[in-house]
């Protein structure tokens, strides 16, 4: 759907925010673009949407080159692609309502009457606030706002939706409640990256008994990527255990990413407890299974190869867990 080929963009006395960059967004798929703050990831939605352009290289929409169109052909390519930021402050009409914010694209784009209301009610039943179309914006909560935002961005239908930290100013509630309309947005064809900070966090997702869900936080790390989550019961007392592999973010130039393996017994109350630090390396699978057949869970590791190595799969029972096996630079577990 959208591509990026050898895409260099960068801004007056700062190196390249951005170098040589090639990928490939499917029709489709559901994305996550991940990073800290500062490292390009609302430079790439502005690229997308032809907001800033690159200084090398081509941005591609179905196949067709688009970096060099012109500003009319800019502005009805933005058309095709839906975005909403972190701050909708900056966005919304706030003195206007609800249902008026949500209409606004649709006016611009010369469509009126019946059809525009019939499109403007069914975005904001989407996101739930139909019943409240004809409240301000000014009174609405973050969450609320956000809402408004994303059925606005949805309105002209584009095939392509960004959201930039969609739910970073958000409570638990309401940001599962953003993520749900995105998973739903996804699921009736549309096309959703989703940027958001490197925030390794493991949380419990139960029913809450009206339809929905309720959210309860067991950890959370800044700058830490969570790639496996398991169950288990490693102590046959037939409590649940939470097993999790927190590793530090991907980076292109292949910078180690140093990692561990850590637990958390959730009926206990029990928090983040280290399992294994793995050096250098980290965990690419976990599992949490009896394979052996003694009746007793084991903790299995599949743990990244070095050049010059190999992938190595580690295991280990309870009684084992407080050993440490040194292979390959130090890496133990």
């Amino acid at each position: 759907m959208i591509a990026f080929q050898g895409l260099t963009k960068s801004y007056p006395g700062k190196p390249p925010l951005l170098d040589e960059v090639d990928f490939r967004i499917n029709r489709g798929g559901f994305y996550f673009l991940t990073g800290a703050n500062g490292a390009g990831k609302t430079t790439v939605f502005k690229l997308m949407t032809l907001n800033e352009l690159p200084n090398r290289g081509e941005i591609f929409f179905d196949g067709k080159p688009i970096s060099r169109l012109r500003h009319r052909q800019r502005a009805f390519h933005r058309r095709r692609v839906g975005m909403v930021c972190q701050d909708q402050d900056h966005w919304l009409l706030t003195r206007e309502t609800i249902e008026e914010n949500v209409a606004l694209p649709l006016r611009i784009s010369g469509i009126h009457g019946r059809t525009l209301r019939k499109r403007t009610l069914e975005q904001l039943e989407q996101v739930g606030l139909a019943h409240r179309r004809t409240e301000q914006v000014k009174g609405l909560s973050g969450g609320e706002k956000q809402l408004v935002s994303i059925a606005r961005a949805l309105v002209l239908e584009p095939p392509l939706f960004l959201a930039d930290e969609p739910t970073g100013n958000l409570d638990q509630a309401v940001a599962f409640k953003v993520m749900e309309v995105l998973k739903a947005i996804h699921q009736a064809g549309c096309t959703v990256v989703v940027a958001t900070h490197d925030q390794g966090v493991v949380a419990v997702i139960r029913p809450d008994g009206s339809g929905g869900f309720s959210v309860h936080e067991l950890d959370r790390q800044p700058a830490t990527i969570v790639h496996e989550i398991e169950l288990g019961d490693l102590d046959g007392d037939g409590v649940l255990e939470v097993y999790a592999t927190p590793t530090a973010p991907n980076q292109v130039d292949g910078t180690p990413q140093p990692g561990k393996v850590v637990r958390y017994i959730p009926a206990a109350g029990e928090g983040r407890v280290e399992v294994a630090d793995l050096g250098r390396r980290h965990a690419k699978e976990i599992l949490v299974d009896d394979l052996d057949g003694d009746g007793r869970d084991e903790l299995y590791v599949s743990v990244e190869g070095v050049a010059g190595g190999s992938v190595e799969i580690r295991y280990k029972t309870l009684e084992q867990l407080d050993d440490v096996i040194r292979r390959l630079g130090g890496a133990s577990i």
